[in-house]
């Protein structure tokens, strides 16, 4: 079994922003959320989008995914304004590689955030073969109210994206590193 909160520990200089840990604290994720598991991801090409804000200026260069037990196809990872504007993204060029692990990805231009704005971080993978980490279970009305949001068609991530109410019932474990601005 996976150590859920043992991958979520950052190194000294950088934090962690994951999927499962914008809309809850730190602690309370592991209580409420349970660890996650391998899973196929939830429709091919569909873009899962999920809120954060930073509370200090914060540059983003890097993007995460927790791979699951079959690596297959390709994903894009990017940050999006609240109003649906690609800030940066990892360019859906990038091979799902590494199995059961973080997979690190170089923003194509690393993006500064500032605090007081709400921003999305997003995924998307080009078929339903890939799997991830994820949680599962939850009501989609659930993780509406807590603002995920989805659009289908979106592989790779769109430059502009009008946001529909989030219909799945999957929390894939990804994320942004937090540099220092």
């Amino acid at each position: 079994m996976v150590d859920f909160n043992t991958y979520m520990l950052a190194p000294i200089g950088a934090q962690y922003y994951s999927s499962c840990l914008s809309a809850i604290t730190p602690l309370a994720s592991a209580y409420l959320l349970g660890d996650p598991t391998s899973n196929a991801y939830t429709l091919a090409n569909y873009g899962i989008f999920i809120p954060f804000r930073v509370m200090a200026p914060t540059r983003i260069g890097k993007m995460f995914c927790f791979n699951g037990a079959t690596a297959s196809g390709n994903i894009d990872l990017g940050i999006y304004s609240e109003d649906g504007v690609c800030l940066a993204s990892t360019g859906g060029g990038t091979f799902q590689s590494g199995l059961n692990k973080f997979q690190i990805v170089l923003m194509n231009t690393p993006v500064r955030v500032s605090p007081g704005q709400f921003y999305y971080m997003a995924l998307s993978i080009d078929n339903v073969t890939s799997t991830v980490f994820s949680f599962t279970g939850y009501s989609a009305i659930l993780l509406s109210i807590i603002g995920l949001a989805g659009k289908t068609s979106a592989f790779p991530l769109p430059a502009t994206v009008a946001l529909t109410s989030y219909s799945r019932v999957f929390l894939p474990v990804f994320g942004f590193i937090h540099e220092e601005a």
